[in-house]
Parts: C-alpha cells; structure tokens; sequence
C-alpha cells in the first residue's frame, strides 16, 4: 500500500505523452475523411494542418480554403486534420459531418483522437506542422485565413 502513490505518479507519466516538437516522427497513420474514405498518410506530404477541439481554428481554415477546389491541398502536398472528439456523437452526425461534406477539399477526421492526440495545439489558432519524410521540422500556430493560406502556398514553391 506504501508504494501505491509512487505507481500511479508513474501509470500517469507513462500515459500521458508529451506534444510532438520539432524531431518527431509521425507515425503512419489512417484516417476517414468527410465521406467516409480512408486516407493513408502519404510520403509526399509535407504539411499537415490540424484543428484541435477549437471550433475557431476550423474557422479559420474554412476562410483560407474558400474558393480553392478539390485538388488544392494536395497540389500543395497539404492535409488538413480535424479532431471530431468533442463533437457530441449526435452533433456529428446531424449536423457537423453533413456541412463539412459539402467542401470540395479532403478533411480528415479523427474521432478518437487517436492519431492526433499528441499534436501541439494553441486556442484560437491552426497547428501548422511541417514534415519531411514524416519527420517534423517546424511548427507553427496561425491565427488568420491569410496566414494560412500563404503558409500552404509556399509549400509549392519548397517542392518544386
């Protein structure tokens, strides 16, 4: 019984991962998209945005993919991920999967999360998280359509 404390201060360490830095792998991964398509993590990919449970960030990606078609983001060997995890199951279904069908741009849902859970995150703003061979080399938190609309179309110009 003495040594219960000590246990559950390292059970919680050990399930509770630090966010992803600069340096870390991202795993592979699957997810479904808006249509119930499964996309698996592609080698080309070189920018990941992502949306926490911040309804403002997926807002902001809204506004800087407006007017953009269904071929934008990957033309800019971009992702954009959403965690769906505090959408109420209900919510999701009736209301929320059926407006993000209607955009003409692959999102990724993770309902888990499972495949985002240790994705850094900032309230207010869209995690930008750049990778080269699944390795992150940067970082970013955005806060306007206009900043992210740029950093995903410099992503052009670093592949070609």
């Amino acid at each position: 019984m003495k040594y219960l404390p000590l246990l559950l201060i390292i059970g919680a360490t050990i399930t509770h991962a630090e966010p992803y830095k600069v340096g870390t792998q991202v795993p592979d991964f699957s997810l479904k998209d808006q249509h119930g398509k499964t996309y698996k993590l592609d080698p080309s990919v070189r920018l990941i945005l992502f949306v926490g449970k911040d309804r403002r960030g997926g807002e902001i990606v809204a506004k800087a993919l407006e007017n953009t078609g269904e071929g934008y983001l990957a033309k800019y060997n971009t992702i954009y991920i959403i965690d769906t995890s505090g959408i109420p199951r209900l919510v999701n279904k009736l209301f929320a999967r059926p407006k993000l069908r209607k955009r003409p741009y692959k999102i990724l849902l993770d309902p888990g999360p499972s495949v985002t859970k240790d994705f850094p995150s900032e309230k207010d703003k869209v995690t930008l998280l750049y990778i080269n061979n699944r390795t992150i080399e940067a970082i970013e938190f955005l806060g306007t359509p206009e900043e992210v609309k740029k950093a995903i179309e410099k992503m052009k110009q670093q592949t070609e």
